[in-house]
């Protein structure tokens, strides 16, 4: 059995694949990666594993003395990635908060806090995650299965009903029903994105009579607001990555980084416009922000100003 990888190192190895994979590997990117895998055997282990995985993918990684190889597909480097970043994470991770007892009885209302996720299982078998600062209302009676997102984000495995009860999953913008599936469902205040990673799910509108259903199948993903269902457009492959307490970045604005990283950290966390632009790829801690800025500023041009303890800035170095 392979052994586990050190998080730290798996991280910087998935850095590694993300620069390597760009289109932009200098000779000096390349002589600094050959001397990070010669500095240490975790790290060459780490970086045997990635090749493996890059295979798996169909995706060719650079050699010693190999020039510059051109940029992969999006769709394959983003899902060898994800795969990549995950090698440090292990079946027990310490942030998961495990309810095994199932739900039963009373509805119940259930809430993370900022920084926090927690997965649950309800009483039909249904496994529920909710990401950070989420909230939700379950009911389960003899006629409906129903779990209300008051807000948040939550990852939906639903599991079958010998009573074939319908699921139900209801959001201020409309009511979602899957066809025995896997999706992620966020909540926002202008908006409802809906991902669904494996099976269907039915997108209804509300009010209900408005307009039809619309279906979305799997690798697919839509966004509700007050206006109605949008058109249904490819799954961004980072949808689900909170659920291994990763943040994808490919080529990500440092706007939109910083905006979704202060989404698990208490506190004001901003970006100045000035370097706000600047584009971030990599995989980084979501129960470490510390740990992901100070990454982001190894990557760019930038700086962190702690202004306070919960007031923090991205800025130029």
């Amino acid at each position: 059995m392979t052994p586990s990888l050190d998080p730290e190192v798996a991280r910087v190895a998935a850095l590694w694949f993300s620069r390597a994979t760009s289109g932009e590997f200098a000779d000096s990117d390349r002589a600094a990666w050959l001397a990070w895998r010669r500095s240490d055997p975790a790290h060459e282990q780490a970086w045997a594993q990635v090749e493996a995985i890059s295979q798996r993918f169909g995706l060719l990684l650079p050699a010693a003395g190999m020039a510059a190889l051109a940029r992969p597909r999006p769709e394959a480097r983003r899902r060898a990635l994800r795969a990549i970043a995950a090698l440090g994470v292990t079946g027990g991770a310490g942030w998961l908060a495990w309810e095994q007892t199932p739900w039963r009885g009373e509805p119940g209302r259930y809430q993370t806090a900022t920084g926090e996720r927690r997965s649950l299982t309800l009483e039909d078998g249904t496994a529920l995650m909710l990401n950070t600062a989420t909230e939700v209302a379950v009911r389960i009676d003899g006629q409906l299965r129903r779990v209300t997102l008051r807000r948040g984000e939550i990852q939906v495995r639903t599991a079958r009903d010998p009573q074939q009860r319908p699921f139900v999953v209801a959001t201020r913008f409309g009511e979602l029903r899957p066809i025995g599936t896997r999706f992620v469902v966020r909540q926002e205040d202008e908006a409802v994105q809906l991902t669904v990673l494996e099976g269907a799910v039915q997108a209804q509108h509300t009010p209900a009579a408005a307009t039809p259903p619309v279906r979305v199948d799997a690798g697919r993903s839509v966004r509700l607001d007050r206006h109605g269902v949008g058109p249904v457009q490819p799954a961004p492959e980072s949808a689900d990555a909170w659920t291994q307490s990763l943040l994808l970045a490919d080529g990500m604005r440092l706007a939109d980084f910083t905006a979704e990283l202060s989404r698990y950290r208490p506190g004001l966390l901003s970006c100045d416009p000035a370097v706000g632009a600047l584009r971030l790829s990599g995989a980084f801690p979501l129960d470490d922000t510390d740990r992901a800025l100070a990454a982001a500023t190894r990557a760019l041009p930038v700086r962190v100003h702690r202004l306070t303890r919960w007031w923090v800035r991205i800025g130029p170095a």
